[in-house]
């Protein structure tokens, strides 16, 4: 008779590992979804509609059959449903539309980040991309491509000695850099945040596995914490949030950053709008 034993780390009295619950989840419709996205793995970003239409059989989309939630309310909606679905979410807020009128300022609603969340039986699956930062691909293999030219690269802000124009700088560039120089010192930071930040959000939430129903949970718990923030304006604790659930820092106070969102100072109403379909994988 053999006796396996498994070698255990010492653990201090009173502390607890924490533990990610991944779950196999490779059936025959996310064989389809990851061989398109491994064709499709430069494109810097790809909507979540090419998945929504491999689950759905191609089920049109329309705003008019989508419908406004609560975090907690969506949570009930996800877990009463029965059925393997998929639930297509846009994260929306209002915000003054500063290109329609300079001399006026109209309240526009804007979208903020679009997902889906995969239910089938007692597992979950989060699909997202992130335009200029993250592709659909590096989100559903967890890894960071390096190389990848998706990302505008900002690092010449820490090369230079900006006190003078550089040699192969031309007049015109060196001025727009000094103008500029905070949004891309912002923008080169917030580069360096993803990839510090992007392999903890990916490996709890995304990658090539599947999600317990827990850490759906702790998901939206996370989301509703962002949203607080958010409707705060408290930059700081909602990027925290932000990088445990999107892997990098999506708002600014700056509103010349490109990239990111501009958390202007009037009152926000965040919140998800969700459209569900059953999961019609032919």
């Amino acid at each position: 008779m053999k006796y396996h034993t498994k070698k255990r780390s010492y653990k201090p009295p009173g502390s607890k590992p924490k533990k990610t619950k991944k779950l196999l989840c490779f059936n025959k419709y996310h064989k389809k979804i990851y061989s398109h996205s491994d064709r499709k793995q430069q494109v810097c970003h790809e909507s979540v509609n090419y998945i929504w239409d491999i689950l759905t059989n191609k089920t049109p989309v329309s705003n008019s059959d989508a419908i406004f939630y609560t975090i907690s309310d969506f949570r009930d909606l996800l877990f009463r449903t029965k059925d393997d679905s998929i639930f297509l979410i846009d994260i929306d807020f209002n915000d003054i539309d500063r290109e329609y009128n300079n001399k006026k300022k109209y309240v526009e609603t804007f979208n903020l980040h679009t997902f889906l969340i995969e239910k089938r039986k007692n597992k979950y699956k989060i699909y997202q991309s992130y335009v200029l930062k993250y592709t659909m691909h590096e989100w559903l293999h967890g890894i960071l491509n390096k190389e990848s030219t998706c990302r505008s690269d900002y690092s010449f802000i820490d090369k230079y000695d900006l006190s003078k124009k550089p040699s192969h700088f031309s007049n015109k560039l060196y001025t727009e850099i000094l103008k500029d120089k905070a949004m891309y010192k912002e923008l080169n930071n917030n580069n360096k945040n993803l990839f510090k930040h992007f392999n903890s959000c990916v490996k709890e939430f995304g990658g090539n596995n599947c999600i317990s129903k827990s850490t759906i949970s702790r998901f939206l718990d996370l989301l509703q914490n962002f949203f607080n923030a958010f409707n705060n304006r408290n930059i700081k604790k909602g990027n925290f949030y932000s990088r445990k659930i999107f892997g990098w820092d999506i708002l600014t106070d700056n509103e010349k950053t490109e990239e990111q969102t501009y958390v202007s100072p009037i009152k926000h109403n965040i919140r998800i709008k969700v459209q569900s379909s059953k999961i019609l994988f032919l």
